[in-house]
């Protein structure tokens, strides 16, 4: 596994373990907070995955 698709699985793990969470024996309560927690890592992983895309561009260098 390359560096790039390891990161990317680091990044992935937390919205994995959040969508576990979910389940049909949740109150109501434990639902919405299981719900916000996946809202939050979701969103956090689409900032981590954007930086690993932006990462593996290539840089621009002026001629010099």
């Amino acid at each position: 596994m390359d560096e790039q698709h390891e990161a990317i699985e680091a990044v992935l793990k937390p919205v994995r373990e959040a969508f576990r969470a979910l389940d049909g024996h949740l109150t109501l309560d434990e639902a919405r907070v299981a719900i916000r927690k996946l809202h939050t890592a979701t969103e956090q992983a689409d900032d981590d995955l954007r930086e690993i895309k932006l990462a593996a561009l290539p840089r621009f260098s002026p001629p010099g």
